[in-house]
């Protein structure tokens, strides 16, 4: 008996610590019961809660621009102090994602969580300076049950880690930078309106493109098609089926270039740097070929000085019209619409019903 009464008492000790305590159930919280206090009238800490979050990109599989995602594992930490009120943001653009690890550990007065998160996140792209640009994967967290004048976020992410795996995998981009905290704001949204409107956190993590893949697979064929193309102008004005096979064969395997390039992007409004080079060599093969034919028609009806003229100006005015036609339409796709929301229609809010004002 007295043996029972030995392991019996302290149980039911510390399950009433756990009730009296405003804790979590042990199916919300497994960690000290300091750890896990989730009412705000039984914080045995000064309020608003300081909360310091933390990332380490584990794992980065792939980064699909057409759709919008990226998958991978990312740890996030949660450091506050011991009978503070437990913080647990949500990822809000998640999608099939899944929990592999949360453990919640006591040391030196504070409480730290680490939760594993593996799946798919939400995110987008701009890109009007493909193949040169760069982007932010983004983790969208919202903690909609503590106000921050009851919890609170630092402004600053640490730690803030990528591990060698997730730099050895993402072979198509790098990351140049730790991730971050970009912004952490009250959300506009509440249902009902008067109720706690929630906090968001918004993680990016830094990506570049690398653009050298890019440059050797395409724009480097695609220079030597122009090339190809450029030579229409040293044939004989009254050879119009070699001029036309040059610069049918140059616009055919240009479009197939393009084709296969388009099928990793998505179908964006706007024109990206790559699909104005595109649209420059489209332009300059169609009046390289309008040439040809011109001459032909000309050296067929005895006016074969003319038509050499025409081959004269070409070869000076080609390459020239092409280097400068390039230079200009990547400054103008470089530096239009900088505004990454520049592009993003947003309609007005409509006027509530008369019943809800």
């Amino acid at each position: 008996m007295d043996m029972l009464s030995s392991r019996l008492w302290p149980a039911l000790g510390g399950l009433a610590l756990l009730l009296l305590g405003g804790t979590a159930s042990a199916a919300d919280c497994e960690g000290p019961p300091e750890c896990c206090v989730t009412r705000v009238d039984q914080a045995a800490s000064p309020l608003p809660t300081r909360v310091r979050l933390g990332l380490r990109v584990m794992r980065i599989e792939k980064i699909v621009e057409q759709d919008g995602n990226y998958s991978g594992e990312l740890t996030l930490t949660h450091k506050w102090p011991a009978g503070g009120l437990r913080p647990s943001p949500q990822p809000r653009n998640a999608v099939d994602v899944v929990t592999s690890l949360d453990e919640t550990h006591l040391r030196d007065g504070h409480c730290y969580r680490e939760r594993r998160l593996v799946g798919t996140f939400q995110t987008w792209f701009r890109l009007r300076r493909f193949p040169f640009d760069r982007h932010s994967l983004r983790l969208n967290l919202e903690d909609r049950q503590y106000t921050p004048e009851q919890l609170r976020y630092e402004p600053e992410l640490w730690p803030n880690t990528i591990s060698v795996d997730a730099l050895r995998e993402l072979t198509a981009w790098t990351i140049p930078a730790a991730p971050h905290i970009e912004e952490i704001k009250v959300s506009t949204f509440a249902f009902p309106a008067e109720a706690p409107h929630p906090q968001l956190i918004l993680v990016h993590i830094p990506v570049v493109r690398h653009s050298w893949f890019y440059m050797t697979r395409f724009f480097v064929p695609l220079l030597l098609l122009v090339a190809i193309a450029y030579s229409i102008f040293w044939v004989k004005p009254d050879d119009l089926g070699s001029s036309s096979a040059i610069g049918i064969t140059c616009m055919l395997s240009i479009i197939a270039f393009q084709l296969s390039q388009a099928d990793t992007l998505p179908r964006v409004p706007y024109l990206t740097i790559a699909d104005r080079i595109y649209t420059i060599c489209y332009i300059l093969i169609a009046v390289a070929l309008a040439c040809a034919v011109l001459e032909a028609h000309w050296a067929r009806s005895g006016q074969e000085r003319r038509a050499e003229s025409v081959d004269r100006i070409g070869r000076k005015l080609f390459p020239l019209v092409f280097v400068v036609a390039c230079l200009a339409s990547t400054l103008w796709g470089w530096y239009a619409k900088s505004d990454q929301d520049a592009d993003v229609f947003v309609p007005a809010a409509p006027d509530a019903p008369a019943g809800e004002r």
